[in-house]
């Protein structure tokens, strides 16, 4: 049975007898001289204690010796506030609370501060809800004296948040202190100039700063370098960190026509914690030609800590380092990929250690030996790096092994096939994506009787070509040989994407492919570049589905070449696995894979292990087609609503959706309330509220023994969100009272929730 949750505002307000609640001022410019310390130009009055709203367009300028405190500021409509001196300070605090530079779509705001001391006590957003927002910070100081909830999806909380419309910040001297994180979502921009400003992110405060990014960090780099900036590990616990996500962007100029001489590197920014690339790139693909960049490890804590760009890169490889080597895994040193002594070099018939040797696009990688079967080699990780593009890899091979992709980037461009699992049956191998960007040219799992698994637990693996197998180009074979071995492709989160299509088995070769759940961004058959995408899978390979509550991600197979050949066929004998993730439930029709093209099914077979009545179809929409998974329950609606309780009204699933006693619940909501569906007098609603001497505010309404309520408020409904105060009260039969204090010179408003928990 489903617990929903129903929430109901309340119509009542609670209010301390003659407290007056905080406003937002406006600025008229009334006075036309455009200073903020000017009354005359808020209609009279400064905004003290109040928010200041300049939205009107015009240029303000603050500079006042003294200092005054604001609840918090916003800039927009195109309006720009000049910050020369002074102290400004923004005192409101909560999670909530915003700062806000450019709010709303289209909406635009500027601060440039080039003096004076602006204090903001809450987070501060450059750019929010697609607004363009620029804080250009040349002098003084800047400082975030607390933080909220992230504005986008950082596994971190913020201080100052870049991004909404395409929106900047701007240092090129100045000091930016934070109590807690930086965020830059994929429309922001992080930009630092020259040597003369001071950022330090988690210093202004007792909590660890953190930096997480989807944008873009823009670096100017004079003859003196450029400020470094630093994440600052406050509370000494080695807990802050750097993230610089999948796609997120380093753009990186000199400035003032300084041109270095040989190679060149500066450390732009310090963890004092741990620093993390899940695949930043070179936000201009020309850069590569001078500039590369690389997380490095330089406090000897054995965890990368640094971001160091590096310029004079295309003059500074060996030109005698030969070509075409083969790589053989060793192990014996730690479980690196990037320590060469970990490497051995094949010269054609021995192995000749050569740890001083320099990786090199023409080279071949054996995680696995080749000539002599044995005992499982060591597991290998790649922690990323500085990596160049490679030829081709190989996992397994004639021993077991596994590859540990974990972050940044690394890709293999061999126009052949890239093998994972076996020449023979003793090379099983596991390749696991976790993190980064993995390329790989075309794979082929499980050769020669070896069993093959490919998981996908967060990172990105990306299929940039196809090779020819039984007539048509195919980017990944699960189950390559017709010697029984079993290639498996699993994806929970992170990506697959690829060139052209996937081939589930080989004769008694068997490919099997799982995705679980939503976590996956993405699973794209056919996505990459052009070629069209498509699914053939074999008599007894296995498409398995392992669906969450709100189902799984979708397989999609794309005609990317718009020309009608992308398909997906299931052979007769081909199976279908379909089963609920571990506590997760939910009768309805989920839909499994989308194809821009055909789907033909000639026997698939349906196997579950799960309870409920489970099947499967292909539709289409009139531009895709459609193969979809349903599961129904015949003791419970799609609502949740037991069969047996309608029954006990009289009513029938038909009736679930609908408001029977026209009391403005639907059926399903009055189950979730335990109230009469028949009854229109018998209905969730509050009763009453009433003020008690000292403040404090009692609110009571219709409840249930059998359910359970929460209580919600808000002390602004224009500003700002309600916020659950206290949840898990028992419900009384007939009716419950609840009393609350409220804060002094406050209203306060109310929301009450019901939930089925029990």
């Amino acid at each position: 049975m489903k617990n929903r949750t129903r929430i109901i505002t309340a119509a009542i307000a609670a209010a301390t007898l003659g407290a007056v609640s905080a406003q937002a001022v406006d600025w008229t410019g009334a006075a036309a001289d455009g200073m903020w310390t000017n009354a005359v130009n808020w209609g009279g009055a400064l905004p003290l204690a109040d928010t200041a709203n300049i939205a009107n367009g015009d240029t303000v300028t603050y500079d006042d010796g003294n200092t005054n405190s604001i609840q918090r500021q916003y800039v927009n409509g195109g309006s720009t506030v000049n910050i020369t001196g002074g102290k400004l300070s923004s005192t409101l605090a909560g999670n909530t609370i915003r700062e806000l530079i450019g709010d709303g779509s289209a909406n635009t705001g500027t601060v440039n501060q080039t003096g004076g001391f602006y204090d903001v006590g809450h987070l501060l957003a450059v750019g929010k809800s697609g607004g363009y927002g620029t804080y250009n910070l040349s002098g003084g100081t800047l400082n975030i004296g607390r933080g909220g909830n992230t504005l986008m999806g950082s596994p971190f909380g913020a201080s100052l948040h870049v991004g909404g419309g395409e929106s900047l910040m701007y240092i090129t001297g100045g000091i930016l202190k934070t109590r807690v994180g930086v965020e830059i979502d994929n429309n922001g921009t992080f930009k630092v100039d020259g040597t003369n400003a001071t950022i330090a992110v988690g210093s202004a405060g007792s909590i660890d700063g953190n930096w997480y990014q989807e944008g873009t960090l823009s670096l100017g780099i004079s003859s003196n370098g450029i400020s470094q900036i630093l994440i600052d590990d406050t509370e000494n616990d080695g807990t802050c960190q750097a993230l610089f996500a999948f796609g997120s962007l380093l753009d990186i100029e000199l400035l003032d026509g300084y041109v270095p001489t040989g190679t060149n590197s500066w450390d732009v920014m310090f963890s004092e914690g741990v620093m993390y690339d899940d695949g930043m790139q070179l936000a201009d693909a020309s850069l590569t030609n001078d500039w590369s960049f690389a997380v490095v490890d330089t406090d000897s804590s054995g965890a990368p800590d640094t971001l160091r760009v590096t310029y004079g890169i295309g003059s500074s490889l060996p030109g005698d380092i030969p070509t075409g080597r083969t790589m053989k895994w060793n192990g014996t040193v730690d479980d690196d990929y990037n320590n060469l002594d970990n490497w051995s070099i094949y010269d054609g018939s021995t192995y000749t250690n050569e740890a001083t040797a320099t990786p090199y696009s023409g080279d071949i990688w054996w995680i696995g030996e080749y000539h002599n079967a044995g005992n499982p080699v060591p597991d290998c990780n790649y922690n990323g790096g500085a990596a160049v593009n490679q030829h081709s890899i190989a996992i397994g091979i004639a021993r077991t092994a596994t590859f540990n992709f974990n972050r940044g980037n690394l890709s293999f461009g061999n126009n052949g096939w890239n093998n994972i699992g076996g020449h023979n049956a003793g090379g099983n191998a596991t390749l696991n994506v976790n993190g980064g960007t993995l390329g790989i040219n075309a794979i082929r799992t499980a050769l020669g009787g070896a069993d093959a698994t490919i998981n996908i637990n967060g990172g990105d693996l990306t299929i940039g070509r196809g090779q020819t197998f039984d007539g048509i180009s195919t980017s990944i074979v699960l189950g390559y040989d017709n010697k029984g071995g079993t290639g498996a492709l699993h994806v929970a989160s992170g990506s697959l994407i690829t060139r052209t299509g996937m081939r589930l088995g080989n004769g008694t070769g068997i490919g099997v492919f799982s995705v679980e759940g939503t976590e996956a961004t993405s699973i794209g058959i056919g996505s990459n570049n052009t070629g069209d995408g498509f699914w053939n899978q074999k008599s007894n390979s296995v498409l398995q589905a392992r669906f969450a509550t709100n189902g799984v991600t979708t397989i999609f197979i794309d005609d990317q070449d718009g020309d009608d050949d992308a398909w997906a066929t299931f052979e007769d004998g081909a199976i279908l696995e379909v089963d609920f993730m571990e506590g997760a439930t939910n009768y309805t029709t989920f839909d499994l894979m989308v194809c821009e093209g055909p789907i033909t099914d000639n026997g698939l077979k349906l196997v579950t292990s799960s309870p409920g009545e489970w099947s499967y179809g292909i539709v289409t929409n009139g531009i895709t087609n459609i193969l979809q998974v349903t599961v129904v329950d015949n003791d419970f609606t799609e609502n949740g609503t037991p069969i047996s309780w309608l029954t006990g009204y009289g009513l029938s699933a038909a009736d679930d959706e609908v408001d029977n006693d026209v009391d403005g619940f639907l059926t399903w909501e009055e189950y979730i309330c335990d109230t009469d569906p028949t009854d229109s007098n018998d209905l969730f609603q509050v009763t009453g509220g009433e003020q008690l001497p000292g403040g404090d505010f009692v609110i009571t309404w219709n409840s249930s023994a059998d359910r359970q309520y929460s209580i919600s408020t808000n002390l602004n409904l224009v500003i700002s969100d309600f916020a659950v105060t206290v949840s898990d009260i028992p419900g009384k039969d007939g009716s419950t009272s609840y009393t609350s204090s409220v804060p002094a010179a406050a209203a306060m408003f109310f929301e009450i929730g019901v939930t089925n928990a029990n």
